[in-house]
Formats: C-alpha cells, sequence, structure tokens
C-alpha cells in the first residue's frame, strides 16, 4: 500500500504542476501563437511539439518528477520566447 500512496502523491504533484504550468500560459497565450509560429519558425514549433510528447510521455510512463520539472521548464522557456517574438512581429 505504501507504493500505491507514492504514486498516487507523485501523480497529484505532476498534474498540479502541469495545471500551473497550462494556467499561466493561458494567461500570456496571444490568438494565433502556433499558426504563425508554423509558418514562421518551423524549428520552434516543432521543438514545442517535441516537449508536450515529452511531457505527455512522462505521465504514461511514470517518469520522475525532476524529469517532469525540466521538460515544463523548458515548455515554458520555448513559449515564452515564441510569445515574445509573436509580439515583435506585430508591431513592426
Amino acid at each position: 500500500m505504501g507504493q500505491r500512496t507514492t504514486d498516487t502523491a507523485l501523480i497529484s504533484n505532476k498534474d498540479k504542476l502541469l495545471r500551473l504550468t497550462l494556467e499561466g500560459l493561458d494567461q500570456k497565450y496571444p490568438y494565433g501563437l502556433y499558426e504563425w509560429l508554423k509558418e514562421r519558425d518551423l524549428e520552434a514549433y516543432e521543438g514545442i511539439l517535441v516537449l508536450e510528447d515529452k511531457i505527455n510521455n512522462n505521465f504514461t510512463v511514470n517518469g520522475s518528477l525532476e524529469e517532469l520539472k525540466a521538460y515544463l521548464r523548458a515548455y515554458w522557456i520555448a513559449q515564452m520566447k515564441a510569445i515574445m517574438e509573436f509580439e515583435q512581429s506585430r508591431v513592426i
């Protein structure tokens, strides 16, 4: 029973981190970002998709919390960079 409790706590912590990350990005996400990114910077777009896959796989293969934190951090940075570039392109 101890392992099940540990697994449940790990999943709960992972869910919380994912939810906080996505809620934070949702507040900053401009409409049309992914379409613009796919057209203007395919490498960055595909990098974000790879990170999304890594995040999803972390849940399905029961990856570590530290690994998930690293993926979410990289995902946040990639998203914020894309958002800044998108916003700058709209000013020019």
